[in-house]
C-alpha cells in the first residue's frame, strides 16, 4: 500500500507465520489473547527460531482439501482491512 511504515512488512509476515503455526487466522488468535483464553500449538524443534508471530487481525490461512498448504499476512491498514486484503489474495490465489 502507498505509504504504509516499513513495519508493516515485519507485520505481514508475523500475521502469516503464526497463521501457520497455530492453524486459524490471527483474528481467533487476538480474541484468545484478549480473553486470557489458553492458546495450544505443537511446535516444532525448529520452532519460529525467534522471529516474531503477530497475533492481530490480517493473518489468513490458505487451505486445499481442508489442509493449511500455506499462508497470507497483511498489514499497513486497519485490522479488518488487512483481513479483507488477505481474503483477497486468498482468493486471487484459488482463481475465485
Amino acid at each position: 500500500m502507498d505509504g504504509v511504515a516499513s513495519r508493516a512488512v515485519e507485520a505481514s509476515q508475523g500475521k502469516a507465520r503464526a497463521t501457520l503455526i497455530f492453524g486459524v487466522p490471527t483474528r481467533l488468535l487476538g480474541e484468545a489473547v484478549a480473553a486470557s483464553q489458553p492458546i495450544s500449538v505443537r511446535v516444532t524443534p525448529t520452532g519460529t527460531q525467534h522471529i516474531p508471530i503477530w497475533t492481530v487481525q490480517g493473518g489468513l490461512p490458505i487451505l486445499r482439501d481442508g489442509k493449511i498448504i500455506g499462508a497470507i499476512g497483511v498489514g499497513g491498514s486497519t485490522s479488518p482491512q488487512d483481513e479483507q486484503f488477505a481474503q483477497a489474495g486468498i482468493d486471487a490465489f484459488q482463481g475465485r
